[in-house]
C-alpha cells in the first residue's frame, strides 16, 4: 500500500484525537483529550518544538507521526524524539510503518538532525522487529522520567 505524509492541520484534529486515543488504549495509558488538544496546537504552532504528520492513503487519514526536537552534547547536536508513532488497525502489517520510518528519517537528516530516538514497549515485538531491522539499537543507558507537574 501506498501511502504520502501531510503536516497535520488544525482541522485534522478530531481524526488525530481519536487515533490518539485509540493508541493509548492499546498500552493503557491514560489519555486526557484536553492535554492533548493543547499539546497538539502547541505543536502546530510552534515549529521550534517539533512537527507531526498525519499518514494518508488515498484521501483518507490512516495514522499519525509526532516528532519532538531537543539538543544534546552526546550526540552532536540537535536531536529529536519520535514521540508518537500510529497506525489504524487495518494499516498494520503492510510495511506502512516502514514506509513511514523511511520518511521520518529522511525529513529528519533535511532538518539537520544528528540523531533519533524513540521509545517502544519492551512487548511490543512488531515494532521492536520494524525499529530494529531499520538499525534503531538500545545502549545500556536507562531512559528514566519524572513528571513535573504532579
Amino acid at each position: 500500500m501506498s501511502v504520502h505524509f501531510q503536516p497535520a492541520q488544525p482541522e485534522n484534529l478530531p481524526e488525530f484525537l481519536s487515533m490518539m486515543e485509540d493508541f493509548y488504549a492499546l498500552f493503557d495509558y491514560p489519555f486526557n483529550p484536553e492535554s492533548a488538544t493543547k499539546s497538539y496546537y502547541e505543536l502546530l504552532n510552534n515549529p521550534a518544538l517539533g512537527r507531526v504528520w498525519v499518514i494518508q492513503s488515498d484521501s483518507q487519514i490512516i495514522g499519525y507521526i509526532a516528532l519532538v526536537f531537543g539538543f544534546s552534547f552526546g550526540y552532536g547536536g540537535r536531536d529529536a524524539m519520535l514521540d508518537e508513532l500510529y497506525l489504524t488497525a487495518d494499516s498494520r502489517g503492510q510495511g506502512i510503518g516502514n514506509q513511514t520510518m523511511g520518511f521520518l528519517e529522511d525529513q529528519v537528516r533535511l532538518m539537520g538532525i544528528e540523531a533519533l530516538h524513540l521509545e517502544v514497549e519492551s512487548d511490543n515485538l512488531k515494532a521492536l522487529d520494524l525499529y530494529k531491522g531499520r538499525g534503531f539499537k538500545g545502549s545500556n543507558r536507562i531512559f528514566l522520567t519524572k513528571k513535573l507537574s504532579e
